[in-house]
C-alpha cells in the first residue's frame, strides 16, 4: 500500500526540523546550566556573603555549578562539626538561588575512605593491613633460630630446594618474632607473610607521611565511613538530593599496600600483598581451596597451576573490595536519589590497576557517573609526561559495557598557569571524542574565586591562569 505525504505535512515536518535546529543552534550559543562544566568550590568560613559573591562570580565565568571540596588547610570549621554542616547548607541554598549544580565532596582532602581520621579514631581495627613477605635462605642440618618481619604471622612455609612444591608448614614453630626449628639436612628457604599495618611498613606520603588508611577491603570501615559522612550530608541537605544536590563525589579510594611500588625493598620496607580479616574464609568460600598454604605461589611458580593461583587471589581481592566499598557506597546512594561519581588511583595502565583497585573495570561499574582524572596539559596525556592517549576510553568502556551514559573527568589540576585556552579546549576534545560527558575543570588558582580572598600579587597570578583568562567562552564550548 503507496502512503502518500501531502504537500502541507511535507511544509510543517520541513517547518519543525528547522524550529529543532534553531533550538540546537540557540542551545549551543547559550547551554543551560546542565550543559556546562562544574568546579570546584573550598569551603570558606560560614560567612553568606561571601558565599555569594563565590558563587555569583563563578556563573559569571559560565559555570553550571560547583562541587563543594572540605580541604584542611582552608576549612575555618572543624571538619563534620555542626558549623562545618551549617557552611554546606550555606552554600547548597546559595546554589538554589544562583540556580547552579552541586555536588559533594565525601571527604576532607584525599584519599576518600577515613572521614578526616574519624573512622580509624573511632575503630583503629579497621586500618589497612598487608602481607609483608620475607624470603629467607638457610642450611638445614641443626636448630636454627630465624628472625621475622615484627607483626603477626599468617604463614611460615619452608621449601627444601630438592622438593620446591612440598611446602612444611612451620607456623607453629613461629613466636615472638623468630622462627625455632630443628631443620632436617639440606637446603631450604624460608616464605613468611607477615601481618602488619600497612603504614608502618610502606612509610608513604601517598596518605600523608606515616598516616593511617582504612582497608578498603572491610565492609564494616567503609560503613563507619559512611555513617559520619554521608549520613551526615543526607541530614543536611538531603532533601535537595536528585534535584540542586546532583551526586557525591569519591576520591582516590585504594590498596594502601601499593605505596611501596616505588620504593626500594629494604629490610624495613618489604613487598606487601593485600589482606583482611576473615580473607582466608572468604578466598575458600568462593574459591573452594585453602589460599594460605598457597601464598608463596603469588610469587613464585611452585605448582604447575601457580598462575590459577594467583588470578584466583587477585580476583578474590577485587571482589571484596568492589563490594566493601563500592557497592555499599552506591546502595546508598541509590537508596537516597543522588549519583555516585568519582575516580580511581592511577587509572594509566593496566598494571596499575591490578596494583590499587584489583580491577578498575568492576570497580567503575559500580559508579553512576564513573571517572578519571587529567592531571596535566599535554594532548594525549592524562598523567604530566605519562598516561597515554587511551587512558580515558578505559573507564568510558567501561562505563558504556554496564550501561551507563555519562564520565567524569576532573581536569587539569596540574596544569600551570601558563596553560592556554586553546591548549585546555582541544584537552576537552579529546576525552569529549573518548567518551568523556562532564568535566569538573581544576585550575591553579581557582579557590580564590573573588579578588577579595587573594592579595594583589596573588590575583595578579590568578588571572594568568587560562581557565579564568576567558572561562565563559570555556565553559560556553
Amino acid at each position: 500500500m503507496c502512503r502518500h505525504v501531502s504537500e502541507e505535512n511535507m511544509k510543517k515536518t520541513s517547518g519543525s526540523k528547522r524550529d529543532h535546529i534553531e533550538r540546537l543552534r540557540e542551545q549551543f550559543k547559550s547551554p543551560g546550566r546542565e550543559s556546562r562544566p562544574l568546579t570546584w568550590y573550598r569551603i570558606p568560613g560560614a560567612d553568606p556573603k561571601l558565599i555569594r559573591e563565590d558563587l555569583l562570580h563563578l556563573k559569571g565565568y559560565g559555570l553550571g555549578g560547583i562541587c563543594i571540596m572540605p580541604v584542611s588547610r582552608l576549612l575555618e570549621s572543624e571538619y563534620l562539626s555542626e558549623e562545618f554542616w551549617e557552611t554546606v547548607q550555606l552554600i547548597v541554598d546559595e546554589a538554589i538561588r544562583q540556580d547552579m549544580r552541586v555536588w559533594l565532596y565525601d571527604e576532607l582532602d584525599y584519599p576518600s575512605g577515613t572521614a578526616g581520621g574519624r573512622v580509624l579514631a573511632n575503630h583503629p581495627e579497621y586500618q589497612a593491613t598487608g602481607l609483608a613477605y620475607e624470603e629467607i635462605a638457610l642450611s638445614g642440618g641443626a636448630r636454627v633460630e630465624v628472625p621475622l618481619p615484627e607483626g603477626e604471622p599468617v604463614a611460615v612455609l619452608a621449601e627444601k630446594a630438592s622438593e620446591p612444591s612440598d611446602l612444611v608448614d612451620l607456623k607453629a614453630k613461629a613466636s615472638e618474632g623468630k622462627l625455632l626449628w630443628d631443620a632436617p639436612p639440606g637446603e631450604w628457604k624460608i616464605h613468611a607473610f607477615i601481618k602488619q599495618t600497612t603504614h608502618k611498613m610502606l612509610k608513604s606520603d601517598w596518605a600523608g607521611e606515616h598516616k593511617p588508611y582504612v582497608n578498603i577491603m572491610d565492609a564494616n570501615a567503609i560503613r563507619e565511613f559512611i555513617s559520619l559522612n554521608y549520613e551526615g550530608y543526607a541530614r543536611t541537605v538531603g532533601r535537595h538530593f536528585g534535584k540542586t544536590v546532583e551526586a557525591v563525589f569519591t576520591d582516590e579510594p585504594a590498596l594502601h599496600i601499593a605505596g611501596w611500588w616505588n620504593s626500594k625493598i629494604t629490610e624495613d620496607r618489604l613487598p606487601m600483598l593485600p589482606w583482611v580479616d576473615g580473607f582466608a574464609e572468604y578466598f575458600y568460600a568462593r574459591k573452594g581451596y585453602e589460599i594460605v598454604p598457597m601464598l608463596p605461589c603469588l610469587l613464585q611458580d611452585l605448582v604447575p597451576d601457580a598462575s590459577k593461583v594467583r588470578c584466583d587471589y587477585w580476583e578474590v581481592v577485587s571482589g571484596l573490595i568492589l563490594e566493601s566499598y563500592f557497592v555499599q557506597i552506591s546502595q546508598w546512594c541509590a537508596r537516597h536519589g543522588i549519583a555516585f561519581t568519582g575516580h580511581l588511583l592511577l587509572e594509566e595502565s593496566l598494571m596499575l590497576h591490578l596494583m590499587f583497585s584489583g580491577s578498575l573495570y568492576r570497580c567503575v561499574a559500580a559508579m553512576d557517573i564513573p571517572g578519571i582524572d587529567l592531571l596535566g596539559s599535554t594532548l594525549g596525556e592524562t598523567m604530566p609526561e605519562w598516561g597515554g592517549p587511551w587512558v580515558p576510553k578505559f573507564v568510558s568502556s567501561a562505563a558504556h559495557a554496564s550501561g551507563k551514559s555519562e564520565v567524569m573527568s576532573e581536569s587539569f589540576a596540574g596544569s600551570g598557569s601558563e596553560v592556554t585556552l586553546e591548549t585546555l579546549v582541544a584537552m576537552a576534545n579529546w576525552q569529549f571524542v573518548l567518551g568523556v560527558t562532564e568535566l569538573l575543570p581544576m585550575s591553579m588558582h581557582y579557590f580564590m574565586h573573588t579578588p577579595k580572598r587573594a592579595s594583589e600579587e596573588d590575583f595578579k597570578d590568578f588571572r594568568k591562569d587560562a581557565f579564568f583568562d576567558d572561562p565563559s567562552f570555556y565553559a560556553t564550548y
